[in-house]
């Protein structure tokens, strides 16, 4: 009988005693809610979310359709030039037409070969696979990419006017923000 008591919650005046089975599972509750917490802070200082770079394989980029792959998580292409050597073009069309705002190009394999064409309501701007207008005016930006063993790495916040130029913050580049 005094065991039966013991395990008995003290009564408060208008209180309901808890349940003797939710005073055996807060401990356990606070327990995993520890461990949940902890697991959730290693994640974060281990697994980053930076999005400013994009990986991929030489071979896969080479076998593209076109040897053109879009990523539309940058907002670029990267191109297989007939060198072997790749190019990121950046999307966003150099000059817009005035009233058209933001503006992009897409690739077009029917058309000549394969230009980038820009879309629909912005004109009618073509340009080769290397980047070049092919009716004079600013060439596409291009993305700074780097090879680090079998992979392609493109830093997908930096943009040059060409080639090999310097790398400033794409943004910086834009038509209407230089």
């Amino acid at each position: 009988m005094a065991d039966d008591l013991a395990d008995e919650a003290p009564s408060v005046p208008g209180v309901p005693a808890p349940a003797g089975g939710l005073r055996r599972w807060l401990p356990r509750l606070g327990a995993s809610a520890l461990v949940l917490g902890a697991s959730a802070l290693v994640w974060s200082c281990f697994v980053h979310g930076d999005r400013s770079s994009y990986s991929a394989p030489l071979a896969r980029l080479a076998a593209a359709s076109a040897g053109v792959t879009y990523l539309p998580r940058g907002h670029l292409y990267i191109v297989a030039q007939p060198n072997d050597s790749l190019l990121a073009l950046d999307e966003a069309l150099p000059s817009p037409p005035a009233g058209t705002g933001a503006c992009a190009v897409e690739w077009r394999p029917d058309l000549s070969g394969g230009v980038f064409q820009a879309r629909l309501g912005c004109g009618d701007a073509t340009f080769a696979r290397d980047g070049t207008a092919q009716a004079g005016g600013a060439p596409l930006l291009h993305h700074v990419v780097r090879l680090a063993g079998k992979n392609a790495v493109v830093d997908i916040r930096q943009c040059a006017t060409q080639a090999g130029g310097p790398a400033r913050p794409c943004v910086a580049l834009r038509s209407g923000s230089a």
